[in-house]
């Protein structure tokens, strides 16, 4: 209903994660932002996963951003040994195993973090299937995109 309100709440928490200056383009965790959305008033929306991203300069800057920040996800670069346990952000229930440097166990299957979230992600049925794994599994309270972070900030990249 307020929309200035949510708008310049968004801005304030995640100001720091712009990809473009000059465009209101974010490098954020989506729940993040449901987060914040879900505690201001107002109507229920649906938001359609590529809302915004529509302009290919947009695209570009995403791509460099994600370029820039992050290499291929690899569980020894974290100190993440094989045969660790990860859960489901959403359900700890929900878990896989680590496999070797770069896939999980996930129902009996090796495949990648981000295959096992699609999966996961449908069947709680949200329509997302392209998703980094990083984001929705945990390991020792957090994501690992999160943990990666607070790694790469202690050691450096």
């Amino acid at each position: 209903d307020n929309y200035k309100e949510a708008e310049n709440a968004l801005h304030v928490a995640f100001g720091g994660t712009r990809v473009n200056p000059k465009r209101e383009f974010f490098r954020i965790d989506p729940a993040c932002v449901m987060a914040i959305l879900d505690i201001l008033p107002g109507v229920e929306e649906e938001i359609p996963e590529d809302a915004g991203n529509t302009e290919d300069t947009d695209k570009e800057a995403i791509e460099k951003d994600k370029k820039r920040r992050r290499g291929i996800f690899r569980f020894s670069t974290v100190c993440i040994k094989p045969d660790t346990v990860l859960t489901w952000r959403r359900n700890p229930d929900i878990t896989c195993t680590v496999y070797d440097d770069r896939n999980v166990l996930f129902e009996g299957k090796v495949t990648s973090l981000s295959e096992a979230a699609k999966i996961v992600n449908l069947r709680e049925g949200h329509k997302c299937t392209a998703m980094p794994g990083t984001d929705w599994w945990m390991y020792e309270g957090q994501t690992l995109a999160a943990y990666r972070l607070e790694i790469e900030s202690l050691f450096g990249d």
